[in-house]
């Protein structure tokens, strides 16, 4: 009977927080976080725990230093061997190294600044253009909304304006037709006015028209 074959499981990597491996490397966690960022240029900065490879590569980042001190204490060591010439190449060497490697250190923190700086100066830029976008729409809102009384008030008066004058053309056209009205009446009262008729002048006198009538009597009897 055939025996059934062991399954081998597979380990997942170790795993380290940001918090321990300062601890177990006894650095900073700036220190740490720059040298990370060489190998995780990404989330360096974020990052919360990382691989034990990373940690491994991490130290060898942060004990570069100790290396160049410890092949610059090799190298003084060799200027005491009685070899005027290997000491003075030597000299030069340590020279040329020191003047070599402190540059390079001063290079290899530059970019690890300006990595931390520039995202620092991004978010500030960021934070700056936020605040003026928000004060400019905050003014705009205000503009708006002044605007807003303003057209309302100068709707009112106008209304009110308008009203006066519709008020004010309603008693004029009452007041004239009030007028036409007294007026017609006026002339339906002069219509019954009568013609005045001519008065003659009394021009007969009855005394001259009775002695006229006697003497022409008198006439009659005496012929």
């Amino acid at each position: 009977m055939a025996r059934p074959r062991k399954t081998t499981a597979t380990t997942e990597p170790t795993t380290i927080s940001i918090k321990d491996a300062v601890s177990q490397l006894s650095t900073t966690e700036q220190a740490l976080r720059l040298a990370l960022s060489h190998i995780r240029p990404d989330d360096f900065d974020t990052v919360k725990s990382i691989p034990s490879l990373d940690l491994e590569a991490v130290a060898k980042i942060l004990n570069q230093p100790q290396l160049t001190e410890g092949a610059t204490t090799t190298a003084n060591s060799l200027e005491n061997a009685p070899n005027a010439e290997t000491s003075t190449q030597q000299e030069s060497q340590t020279a040329t190294e020191g003047a070599t490697n402190d540059p390079i250190g001063q290079l290899a923190e530059q970019p690890q600044q300006k990595t931390l700086t520039q995202p620092a100066q991004a978010a500030q830029a960021n934070q700056v253009s936020l605040v003026e976008m928000l004060a400019r729409q905050a003014t705009e809102e205000i503009e708006a909304i002044d605007g807003l009384s303003r057209v309302k008030n100068a709707v009112i008066i106008n209304n009110l304006q308008a009203r006066d004058a519709e008020l004010a053309q309603q008693i004029q056209e009452r007041h004239c037709d009030r007028k036409h009205e007294i007026m017609s009446s006026i002339r339906d009262v002069a219509a019954l006015a009568q013609d005045k008729p001519e008065v003659n002048s009394d021009d007969i006198s009855l005394t001259s028209e009775i002695d006229d009538l006697i003497n022409q009597l008198g006439k009659s009897l005496t012929r």
